[in-house]
C-alpha cells in the first residue's frame, strides 16, 4: 500500500510563530557591539611578526619567574589595541599566543645577560 506524503499544516492566523524575533532593543545593542568591535584591531588580522615584536618588547627586562601568562596576555592586548580578553576568547587565538610566547621565552632563556642589557640600553622607554 503506497503511502502518500502530505504537507504539514501551516500555522493558522491565530497561532504565534515558533521562532521568537529579537526585539528592537536587542538588535540595537548588537549593532552597537559590532561598531565597537570594528573600531579596534582584530586579533586574526595581526601578523605573527608584529605579535613576535611586541612579545619581545614585553619580555625585555622581565623576570620570567614572576610574570604570568595572563599578565603578559593582558599587556600584549593593550599594546596591540585589542579588547581585554580577546587573545583568550577563542581556542585558535589562545594556541597562537601560547606558541609565540613559548618560542620567545625559549629564545630569551638561551640569550646571555649581555644581550638583555644591550636591548634595554637601546630602548630606554621600557
Amino acid at each position: 500500500m503506497p503511502s502518500e506524503k502530505t504537507k504539514a499544516a501551516g500555522p493558522t492566523g491565530d497561532e504565534a510563530p515558533s521562532k521568537l524575533l529579537k526585539c528592537a532593543d536587542d538588535i540595537k545593542e548588537d549593532s552597537e557591539k559590532q561598531v565597537l568591535t570594528n573600531n579596534r584591531a582584530q586579533a586574526p588580522d595581526i601578523p605573527d611578526s608584529r605579535f613576535v615584536a611586541e612579545v619581545q618588547s614585553l619580555l625585555v627586562g622581565v623576570d620570567l619567574t614572576s610574570m604570568t601568562l595572563g599578565e603578559l596576555r593582558s599587556r600584549l592586548e593593550g599594546k596591540l589595541g585589542l579588547a581585554d580578553g580577546t587573545l583568550a576568547s577563542r581556542k585558535t587565538l589562545r594556541r597562537r599566543f601560547s606558541f609565540l610566547v613559548h618560542q620567545e621565552v625559549l629564545k630569551k632563556s638561551q640569550r646571555s645577560n649581555d644581550c638583555e642589557r644591550i636591548v634595554k640600553d637601546r630602548n630606554p622607554a621600557t
